[in-house]
């Protein structure tokens, strides 16, 4: 989706047939590009021979009044028929070639690249559907990135009988980049095409979370290419503008409520930038997707929605969304991307254990049988006999040490993948047992009933382990979590790429006593002390270990979810975050 935004087509053909005079008709397609202000031009389309210097030098001079109005210009490296081996040249070599298998613009662009246009021009080769080179792909060397060549499913013109079709070839890969430069461009107008190129070749370097190992860190080059170069990587060059940029939209950045302030972190080593006042403290976070608008929820339950404004600051709005929740709101909610598809957890008592059933289906439908994580709740002591009557104990009450659940979450990774359970369990220990005296409800003196006149409890957090369920086989995986104190985990979510989870934790004690009612048979339990300390918003890398990268205190993150945001997947840790 590319917002305020407008497309123009030029067409070079019609009926399958190449236009009869096709540098004029180039050349007034590039008058246009001008006269409407075209930022991005993509280029797949190739006539006359690199042999006929004239035709190269008109060319030139064409494409140099579309670089000279500021333009960045898109270009299909080309290729050889399937089965053959693309065209390895310098950029020296190809402006000087004439090799007439190859056209006359690609001569004519490689001259203005080399003579200071170099910022403005982007070739593209392919790779193919494994992520490795296509080896039919032309490659000039220092100047080319690679993207998606094989097996992209188009649209199809329906006067064929078909919707969709499968095609190959580099003029697909570059469309790809042109739509990054036209997202880019979307998300702040004012950059130049040398910051378009700059981000595009900058994000496909950027650290990125791979699905098929759990690992995080930096790309590997793309195998089998001349040199080496980077698959292009949408995410990562529109995350690095929103972290380098406070002026333009949301995108990988961290989002939270700091007692009556929304903030982002666009760059962990400064401070959070300030969207919004909202004059309350609030929870809830939902970024939505674009990052153009932010819903909160005050401790009154009351919403208040921030959007993102073309002076490129943040105003409160009462209008209807325009755009869906993000992905890490739904993740919150153990929904997934969608919200159509929900996983629900089931609790099942034993000896010993408590296991936690995982079950996905339709949301508010019925779900199917996903995993298991069995937990082992430990326990040491004895019965207690805390009512007798004419010397027969009537009731017991257990004394001595007892693990339990103490809370749950499930957060559904917005790619579909996986679900990140966290268990927090806690242990109770009995810290002091009266004796027995006369039960303060009995009035019959002749056979007085006998209670015990206290039980006192202490209540303590053990920690949080979390498991990784995966939602094609089912199977169970304890995520390491180290240089963490021990947490219960209130709430949690999967930020919108998969690569980091936030959560708000704390530590949660507790003291109670166990006391003979005064008015009617039975007993009841006093909450002596209550506290939830250590309160913290945490955000962790979620991949094969969920290390923390970055964590603030705040006494709110214990009532309610004050993180969200599309959480890019590892910002740099600085002295100061770690």
């Amino acid at each position: 989706m590319l917002w305020a935004s407008d497309l123009n087509l030029y067409q070079m053909s019609k009926n399958s047939a190449i236009d009869p005079d096709p540098r004029a008709a180039f050349s007034s397609h590039i008058d246009d590009a001008i006269a409407n202000g075209v930022r991005v031009l993509t280029i797949s389309v190739g006539f006359g021979r690199p042999s006929i210097p004239e035709l190269v030098a008109r060319l030139r001079l064409t494409l140099e009044r579309y670089l000279r109005a500021g333009g960045i210009v898109v270009l299909a490296t080309g290729e050889r028929p399937s089965g053959q081996t693309g065209l390895r040249l310098t950029i020296n070599q190809l402006a000087t070639t004439q090799n007439d298998s190859l056209t006359a613009l690609k001569p004519a662009a490689a001259q203005l690249y080399a003579s200071g246009y170099a910022d403005q021009i982007i070739w593209v080769a392919g790779t193919d559907d494994g992520g490795s080179f296509w080896s039919p792909s032309h490659f000039w060397s220092g100047a080319t990135i690679v993207a998606p060549a094989t097996n992209i499913l188009t649209l199809d013109n329906q006067a064929n009988g078909q919707v969709t079709q499968v095609w190959q070839g580099t003029s697909f890969s570059a469309p790809y980049v042109a739509g990054v430069a036209g997202l880019l461009l979307a998300m702040d107008s004012t950059l130049t095409a040398a910051d378009l190129k700059d981000y595009i070749l900058r994000g496909a370097r950027q650290p990125r979370l791979n699905r098929q190992t759990g690992a995080f860190g930096p790309p590997q080059p793309v195998s089998g290419a001349p040199e080496t170069v980077y698959q292009l990587d949408a995410y990562g060059a529109l995350t690095l503008l929103a972290s380098e940029r406070s002026t333009v939209p949301l995108c990988g950045n961290r989002v939270w409520v700091a007692t009556t302030q929304l903030v982002a972190q666009r760059d962990t080593g400064a401070a959070p930038q300030v969207l919004a006042d909202i004059g309350d403290t609030a929870a809830y976070v939902n970024v939505h997707h674009g990052g153009r608008r932010v819903d909160v929820w005050t401790d009154a339950l009351d919403p208040l929605s921030f959007v993102f404004t073309p002076q490129g600051t943040w105003t409160q709005s009462g209008n209807p969304p325009a755009s869906p929740d993000g992905g890490a709101w739904n993740s919150l909610w153990s929904l997934s991307h969608d919200g159509d598809t929900a996983a629900t957890v089931v609790t099942h008592s034993g000896d010993n254990q408590v296991t936690l059933e995982v079950r996905r289906g339709p949301t508010g439908g019925s779900s199917t049988h996903l995993g298991d994580i069995v937990v082992a709740l430990p326990s040491s002591g004895d019965s207690v006999c805390i009512f007798t009557l004419s010397g027969v104990c009537q009731e017991h009450r257990f004394a001595g040490t007892s693990d339990f659940v103490y809370f749950w979450t499930a957060a559904y990774s917005p790619l579909g993948d996986r679900v990140i359970v966290s268990v927090s369990t806690a242990r109770t220990q009995t810290t002091s047992v009266g004796g027995l005296a006369n039960c303060p409800w009995d009035t019959n003196p002749q056979h007085p009933a006998q209670c015990i006149t206290h039980i006192d409890y202490s209540m303590g957090t053990i920690g949080t382990t979390y498991h990784q369920i995966d939602l094609r086989t089912g199977i169970d995986t304890v995520l390491a979590t180290p240089t963490t104190a021990p947490v219960v985990v209130f709430w949690s979510a999967l930020a919108e790429d998969g690569g980091q989870l936030v959560s708000g934790e704390g530590v949660v004690n507790q003291t109670s006593t166990l006391l003979p009612d005064s008015n009617f048979v039975g007993f009841h339990t006093v909450i002596n002390s209550q506290t939830t300390t250590a309160c913290t918003l945490r955000y962790r890398q979620a991949s094969n270990g969920l290390t923390p990268r970055y964590e603030t205190a705040s006494e709110d993150v214990c009532r309610g979810p004050l993180g969200g945001g599309s959480i890019a997947p590892a910002p740099r840790i600085t002295s100061r975050t770690q």
